[in-house]
C-alpha cells in the first residue's frame, strides 16, 4: 500500500535530461497498471476465498444446529423410550431399556459422524475405539443394519467426508460380522432382569419371631384382663 501511494512521487524521480520524456513515464504508467491489475486480482481472490469460507461456516452452523435439535429429541426419546418411541414408530420393552439402548447407540453414531467430519477423530481411530466397541454387541449390529439404509449419500448434505464415515462404518460392521456373533448379546443383557429374586430368609425369621411375641404378648395381656375381672367380681361378692 506504500509503494502504491507513493509511485506518483517515485516517477518524479526518474532521470529526465531537459524535459520530462512522457515516453518513459508511458511506458513506467503501463507497468504501474500491471502491478495495480495484479494486486486487484489478488484481492479479488482474497475476498472470494473469504465469501467460500463463510459460506461453508455457515452451512456447517445450519447442519450443527439440526444435529442438536435432533440431540434433544433424541435425549427425550431416551428418558421416556416407553411414551415416546410409539410417535416415531418405534415399540419397544415394557421397561425401556432396549429403547434406551438404542437412542444411546444413535448418539454415539452422530458423535462419531461430527468428530470424523471435523477432522477431530482420524480413521484409525474411528475404526479401532469407536465402531470396534459399538460392533461388540447385538445392539450396535442391530442398529446399524437396521438404520445403515438412512444414511444414504443422495441427502442433501452428504459430503465426501459423510460418505467415507458410512463407507467406514458398513466395511466394520460387515468385519464384525464375518468374525462371529457379538460376545454381548440381548440374552446376557435380560438374563438379569429375568433372574427371580431369592426370598430373605433372615428377614422372614425375624418377622415370624415379631408375629410369635406378638401372640405371646396378646395371650399374657389376655389372661391378665381376665384375672382382673375375676378378681373383681370376687371383691365384690365378698364386701356384700
Amino acid at each position: 500500500m506504500a509503494a502504491v501511494l507513493l509511485s506518483p512521487f517515485l516517477l518524479l524521480l526518474l532521470p529526465t535530461e531537459n524535459s520530462v520524456n512522457w515516453a518513459r513515464l508511458r511506458e513506467v504508467s503501463q507497468t504501474y497498471g500491471a502491478t495495480s491489475a495484479i494486486v486487484s486480482a489478488l484481492a479479488l481472490c482474497g475476498v472470494s476465498a473469504s465469501l467460500f469460507i463463510q459460506a461453508r461456516q455457515f452451512k456447517a452452523g445450519r447442519f450443527e444446529t439440526v444435529r442438536r435439535y435432533h440431540l434433544d429429541l433424541t435425549r427425550i426419546a431416551m428418558d421416556e423410550p416407553k411414551t415416546f418411541a410409539p410417535c416415531i414408530g418405534e415399540r419397544f420393552d415394557p421397561h425401556g431399556d432396549q429403547g434406551r439402548q438404542f437412542y444411546y447407540t444413535a448418539s454415539w453414531m452422530r458423535y462419531g459422524l461430527m468428530g470424523y467430519e471435523s477432522g477431530v477423530i482420524g480413521e484409525q481411530s474411528l475404526r479401532t475405539d469407536l465402531l470396534h466397541a459399538v460392533f461388540r454387541s447385538e445392539i450396535g449390529r442391530d442398529y446399524w443394519a437396521k438404520t445403515s439404509a438412512l444414511w444414504g449419500q443422495n441427502k442433501s448434505g452428504y459430503n465426501r467426508r459423510t460418505r467415507e464415515f458410512k463407507r467406514i462404518v458398513e466395511e466394520e460392521y460387515q468385519r464384525a460380522v464375518a468374525s462371529g456373533p457379538a460376545p454381548i448379546t440381548w440374552a446376557d443383557l435380560r438374563a438379569p432382569q429375568q433372574t427371580p429374586i431369592a426370598p430373605d430368609l433372615s428377614s422372614s425369621r425375624r418377622r415370624t419371631r415379631w408375629l410369635a411375641a406378638g401372640r405371646v404378648a396378646l395371650a399374657v395381656g389376655s389372661a391378665v384382663a381376665l384375672g382382673v375381672a375375676v378378681s373383681k367380681v370376687n371383691y365384690d361378692r365378698f364386701d356384700r
